[in-house]
C-alpha cells in the first residue's frame, strides 16, 4: 500500500478530523502537487465564518488552484462525453480537497471505470452521484468495489421512463459491505416504501452513517418508525424526511426514541406537522441537539411556534425554517421568538408567508436574540415600510449578509435607506420585487448590491 493510501484510509477512519487531511496537505506540497495548498485553504474556509473578510481572497486562491491542476487531476477519470440531452455524462469538483463526482449510472458500470477500483485516481473520490439509475443496475452498483473509498453517495430516480427505483435502491444498499465506509447516504424521490426503510434501518453495513436523507419518498407512518427503532444507526446526526407523509404518531416515534439523540438537523419538510407534533418536539427526552430544524409547509401556528421558542430542547438551534403558506405563526409567533430565553444565536430564520406583518417583523429587529442573524427570510410577510424601517434602524441585526423582502408593499424610498443604512452594511444579498419601486430606488439598489440584487 502506497504512502498516500495510508492517509486516505486515515481520512476514511476520521472524516471530520482536521489532522490526517493537513498530514496529506504537507505530504502532497512536500511533493510539488497543488491539491496539497488546496486542502489546506478549502480546510480553513470550511471553519471560516461566511462574513470573514479574509473569504473572497481564499475562494480567489481555490479557483486558481482548481484552473491550474484540472488537467493533471483528472487524467486518468473518464472525459466528459456529451449526452444526447445536453448534459456531461459525468462532472466533478473538489470539496474540501477531494473529489465529488456525479455520472450516470451505465458510465459507473462501465469496464473501464470499474478497473480503477484501487487506483490513486480513484481513491480521490470522496463523494459520489449516480444518476440515471434502474432498479436492474442496483445490485451491480451496491456490489461495486468503487464504493469501499466512497463517503459520500447519492442515488437519484432521474430515469428515461420516469419510473423510481424503488425499494430495489435501500435493499441493494443495506445488505452491500462495500458501503461500510459511508458517512452520508442520500436516496431521495425514489419511491422507497416502509419495505425499504425497514431495510435500512436494519442494515449491518451502515453504523458509520452520519447522515440520511431520505426525502420525497413513501415511508409514512412505518417506514419512520422502522428508522426511530433503529440500532442499527448509531451515530445518525442529520435525517432529512421531507415530504413522506410524517404525521403526528411518526413524530412522537421520532421524539421517543433513544436513537434519535444525536441528532442536529431534521428536515421535516411538506409533511403533516401540525402544533400537536411541535408539542412532541418540545418536549422530548431525546431530541435535544438540533442545531437545524426545517418545518417549512407543514400546519405549524402560533400555539406551535411559542412551544418551539418556550422549550429548552431548541437552544443549540442555528437554522430554523417555518416558511411557506400552510404555516401561520403570526405576530403572537414572531414575538414568542423574540422573547424565547433558548433560541438565542439563530443564524438563519425562515418565516416568510407567516402573517407576521410589521409588528412582527419590529418584534424580531428588536430582539437582541438575533444578533448572530446571517439570513433573514420574509417573503410575503405582510410587511410594509414601517416593517422595513424596524430592520433598518436595528441595532441587532449588523450580521446580516442576506434578506428576502419579495412579495411584500414597500415603497422605492424605503428601500434607499435600507441599501443606506450602516447598520445592514454587511448584506450582499437581497431579494425585492422589482415592480412598483421606482427607476431611482432600483439604481440606488443595483449600485449597492450588484449582482446581490435579486428583482421579482
Amino acid at each position: 500500500m502506497s504512502q498516500i493510501n495510508l492517509f486516505f484510509n486515515a481520512i476514511r477512519e476520521n472524516p471530520d478530523d482536521d489532522i490526517p487531511r493537513m498530514a496529506l496537505a504537507k505530504h502532497l506540497e512536500e511533493r510539488g502537487d497543488l491539491r496539497g495548498e488546496l486542502i489546506r485553504v478549502q480546510r480553513i474556509l470550511l471553519r471560516m465564518a461566511a462574513d470573514d473578510s479574509e473569504r473572497p481572497v481564499l475562494e480567489r486562491s481555490v479557483r486558481e488552484l482548481l484552473r491550474r491542476g484540472e488537467v493533471t487531476w483528472l487524467a486518468e477519470l473518464p472525459a466528459p462525453e456529451r449526452r444526447s440531452f445536453g448534459f456531461p455524462s459525468w462532472r466533478w469538483e473538489m470539496r474540501d480537497g477531494r473529489l465529488a463526482v456525479t455520472m450516470s449510472a451505465d458510465l459507473f458500470l462501465d469496464k473501464d471505470v470499474q478497473a480503477l477500483a484501487g487506483s490513486e485516481s480513484w481513491d480521490w473520490v470522496e463523494s459520489l452521484e449516480l444518476r440515471e439509475v434502474t432498479p436492474e443496475q442496483m445490485e451491480k452498483i451496491a456490489s461495486s468495489p468503487l464504493l469501499a473509498g466512497v463517503l459520500s453517495l447519492t442515488i437519484g430516480a432521474v430515469v428515461a421512463n420516469h419510473t423510481p427505483v424503488g425499494d430495489a435502491v435501500a435493499l441493494a444498499i443495506a445488505q452491500s459491505p462495500a458501503v461500510a465506509n459511508l458517512r452520508e447516504l442520500a436516496l431521495p424521490h425514489n419511491n422507497i416504501s416502509p419495505k425499504g426503510a425497514q431495510a435500512l434501518a436494519d442494515s449491518r453495513y451502515l453504523l458509520q452513517l452520519c447522515s440520511l436523507d431520505l426525502s420525497l419518498n413513501g415511508l409514512g407512518t412505518r417506514g419512520t418508525k422502522a428508522l426511530a427503532q433503529s440500532s442499527a444507526l448509531p451515530k445518525l446526526a442529520r435525517l432529512e424526511l421531507a415530504a413522506n407523509a410524517v404525521g403526528l404518531e411518526a413524530v412522537q416515534a421520532l421524539t421517543r426514541s433513544p436513537a434519535m439523540a444525536g441528532l442536529t438537523y431534521l428536515g421535516l419538510y411538506r409533511n403533516e406537522i401540525d402544533d400537536r407534533s411541535v408539542f412532541l418536539l418540545a418536549d422530548s427526552p431525546s431530541i435535544t441537539s438540533l442545531t437545524d430544524l426545517n418545518l417549512r409547509a407543514n400546519r405549524v401556528l402560533q400555539k406551535g411556534c411559542c412551544a418551539l421558542a418556550e422549550s429548552p430542547n431548541f437552544s443549540n438551534l442555528r437554522r430554523l425554517n417555518l416558511g411557506e403558506c400552510k404555516n401561520h405563526v403570526g405576530t403572537r409567533g414572531a414575538r414568542a421568538l423574540a422573547r424565547s430565553r433558548y433560541i438565542t444565536h439563530l443564524q438563519m430564520l425562515e418565516i416568510g408567508e407567516n402573517g407576521i406583518g410589521n409588528q412582527g417583523v419590529a418584534a424580531l429587529a428588536s430582539s437582541a436574540n438575533f444578533a448572530d442573524l446571517r439570513e433573514l427570510y420574509l417573503w410575503e410577510s405582510n410587511i410594509g415600510d414601517h416593517g422595513v424601517a424596524a430592520l433598518t434602524t436595528s441595532p441587532h441585526l449588523t450580521r446580516l449578509m442576506l434578506v428576502d423582502l419579495r412579495g411584500n408593499d414597500i415603497k422605492g424610498r424605503c428601500l434607499k435607506a435600507f441599501a443606506a443604512s450602516p447598520n445592514l452594511n454587511r448584506i450582499t444579498q437581497l431579494f425585492v420585487d422589482g415592480v412598483g419601486i421606482g427607476r431611482k430606488a432600483k439604481a440606488v439598489l443595483e449600485q449597492r448590491y450588484g449582482k446581490g440584487l435579486v428583482l421579482w
